[in-house]
């Protein structure tokens, strides 16, 4: 049921779906752009226009790009925008409370919808663009909650080849392993570590991070 009736003490209370908003929202032509923005996320018109404008604030944008994946936590054209901004803005908001929000809504996506690709590859920007400021502990307690989703997965096998917490990923899986042993995630990234060390590019991958 997309939309549901509730009293409680004298007053009503119209419950309604994200889904329901958005169908109602796609019937009208004149919708205001934040809404737009909000409920229909995955409109590029609206991001293409925002980025040639300079009259909206930061925060903002901000806020919209994270109420948009709060309603359709797959959609690309918010991540998108988000990385527009921490390009565009690096020296404002390349700080640490302005990546631990970020990787927090990440892993927000994460929770809400499950194989996640487009949450895990902003991720993986995210790291590149500041990999002193990746939290292995929070990301291990999201790997352990999604065991079996093969986009962390994908994010845990990227670790392997450009993190310098591999050793960390490595004794993670080897505790979890004993207790899901058929789980393919981890079964794919021990086989990702004999590959590489049959071909000695792991061990030199771990010289590299140990100087």
């Amino acid at each position: 049921m997309s939309a549901q009736l509730s009293t409680e003490n004298g007053q009503v209370f119209l419950a309604v779906t994200k889904a329901a908003v958005r169908r109602l929202l796609l019937v009208h032509t004149k919708l205001h752009p934040w809404l737009e923005a909000v409920f229909l996320p995955q409109s590029e018109r609206f991001w293409r226009a925002l980025r040639k404008s300079d009259d909206c604030d930061i925060s903002w944008q901000l806020l919209v790009t994270r109420l948009a994946l709060e309603v359709l936590p797959k959609a690309l054209e918010p991540f998108a925008h988000r990385r527009f901004l921490l390009r565009k803005h690096r020296s404002r908001l390349e700080n640490s409370s302005a990546i631990e929000s970020e990787w927090n809504l990440i892993y927000r996506c994460s929770d809400l919808h499950r194989a996640n690709y487009h949450a895990w590859e902003h991720a993986r920007w995210l790291h590149n663009l500041c990999p002193s400021l990746f939290d292995f502990c929070l990301f291990a307690k999201t790997f352990q909650r999604h065991i079996t989703d093969c986009s962390i997965g994908s994010f845990a096998i990227f670790l392997l080849q450009f993190s310098d917490h591999v050793d960390a990923l490595f004794e993670l899986v080897k505790s979890l392993i004993h207790i899901y042993p058929e789980n393919l995630n981890l079964q794919r990234i021990l086989q990702f570590d004999r590959d590489c060390c049959s071909s000695n590019q792991m061990s030199i991958y771990r010289k590299a991070n140990n100087k």
